[in-house]
């Protein structure tokens, strides 16, 4: 069973353009996440301060994959779906936990590092997404990224993410971009609703 979980963690991952970063190998990783489980106790609006916790530069998917290897990294989360994106520490975390204390979990892990400057979650206590919308949703958001090419709109800067028919997109984009791409986006079969994050 577990082998099986493995298999369709991995073939989740690459469909969404993540990596599995093996936390056991990475030292940086692994010396953070014994902080953060040391400070488990520390309130959501305190960071604890960790001399050993990694400083990590303005690399958009590096954080991102450094926050979801340390989610996933935890037994509370998983069997969770998880999906991270940011821009210059701006991180959204969204997906399917199976329950209200696994939301506070990830918060207090992704507020840990140092380069999270504002954090937002749209996580949904429940059963994970099914592998028939998980593959629906991949191929929506390689669709979304196209329309948004063909619009002339400038987006390489933006991190892009489908979960459940909902479309998100991390990073700055002018209010005039917003309506253009939110009119044309939802205009396609499998986008219910479209989401700006920045702050």
């Amino acid at each position: 069973m577990s082998h099986l979980f493995f298999l369709f963690a991995a073939l989740f991952l690459t469909m969404s353009g993540c990596r599995m970063v093996d936390t056991q190998s990475d030292p940086a990783i692994s010396a953070h996440l014994r902080t953060v489980n040391q400070n488990a106790a520390t309130p959501l609006n305190q960071k604890p301060v960790s001399p050993t916790a990694k400083s990590y530069r303005y690399d958009n998917q590096k954080l991102s994959h450094e926050v979801l290897a340390a989610l996933l990294s935890q037994d509370a989360l998983k069997s969770a779906h998880i999906q991270v994106a940011g821009y210059h520490g701006d991180l959204l975390i969204l997906g399917e936990v199976p329950n209200e204390s696994s939301v506070q979990l990830a918060q207090n892990i992704a507020s840990s590092f140092q380069d999270v400057k504002n954090l937002q979650t749209d996580l949904t206590v429940g059963k994970n997404l099914n592998i028939r919308q998980r593959a629906s949703d991949s191929a929506s958001n390689t669709q979304v990224k196209t329309e948004i090419a063909n619009l002339g709109i400038p987006h390489s800067h933006l991190q892009i993410l489908t979960n459940n028919n909902r479309v998100y997109i991390i990073g700055p984009v002018s209010n005039s971009d917003q309506l253009v791409i939110e009119q044309n986006l939802l205009a396609l079969t499998n986008v219910d609703n479209v989401y700006f994050y920045y702050q």
